[in-house]
C-alpha cells in the first residue's frame, strides 16, 4: 500500500503546524515568564533604589546631626573654659578678700594690744615708752598716709633702741 504524495505532504504540514505552535507556545510562555521576570528585577530595582535613596538622606541628616553636635560640644567646651576662668576669678578674688580680712583682723588685734599696753602703762601712774608700733600697724599707717598725702618719707631713731625700721 502506498500512500499517496499529497497526504505525505499534507501529514508533514500538519506535524510542521503542530510542532511550530508547540513551539510558538512555549516560545509564548518563555517570553511571558522571561517579561515577569523583567518586571520583578526592574520593580526590585525601584525599591532598592528608594531603600537606597532613603539610606541617603539617613545619612545626610547623621552628618548634619553630628555636625550639629560637634558645634554645641566646642560651644559647651568653651562655655565651660569661660565658666572656669570666672570661678578661678572669683576664687583668686574671695581669697584676696580673705586676706584681707586676715590682715584687717591681724591689724585690729596688733592695735588693741598696744593700746592695751599702753593703757596699762597709763593706769599704773608711768609714763608710757615710745611707741614701738607692729609692721602691720606701720604698714596701715604707711598706706593710709600714702593714699591721703603721698608717700612718707621713713626716718629712723636711732636715739632708741627699741624703734623698729621700716
Amino acid at each position: 500500500m502506498s500512500i499517496p504524495e499529497t497526504i505525505i505532504l499534507a501529514l508533514i504540514a500538519a506535524a510542521a503546524s503542530v510542532a511550530a505552535a508547540a513551539a510558538g507556545r512555549g516560545y509564548t510562555r518563555r517570553s511571558k515568564q522571561l517579561e515577569a521576570e523583567t518586571a520583578r528585577l526592574a520593580a526590585e530595582r525601584e525599591r532598592e533604589a528608594a531603600r537606597l535613596a532613603a539610606e541617603e538622606a539617613r545619612w545626610t541628616r547623621l552628618e548634619a546631626d553630628v555636625e550639629r553636635l560637634a558645634a554645641e560640644v566646642q560651644a559647651l567646651r568653651q562655655e565651660n573654659e569661660a565658666l572656669r576662668r570666672e570661678h578661678a576669678a572669683e576664687r583668686a578674688a574671695r581669697g584676696d578678700a580673705e586676706d584681707t580680712i586676715r590682715d584687717h583682723e591681724e591689724l585690729i588685734e596688733d592695735l588693741l594690744v598696744h593700746l592695751i599696753v599702753r593703757q596699762d602703762w597709763e593706769d599704773s601712774g608711768s609714763a608710757p615708752p615710745p611707741p614701738v608700733l607692729s609692721w602691720r600697724i606701720l604698714a596701715a599707717l604707711r598706706k593710709r598716709r600714702a593714699a591721703m598725702t603721698g608717700p612718707i618719707p621713713t626716718a629712723h631713731d636711732q636715739t632708741t633702741p627699741t624703734s623698729q625700721e621700716d
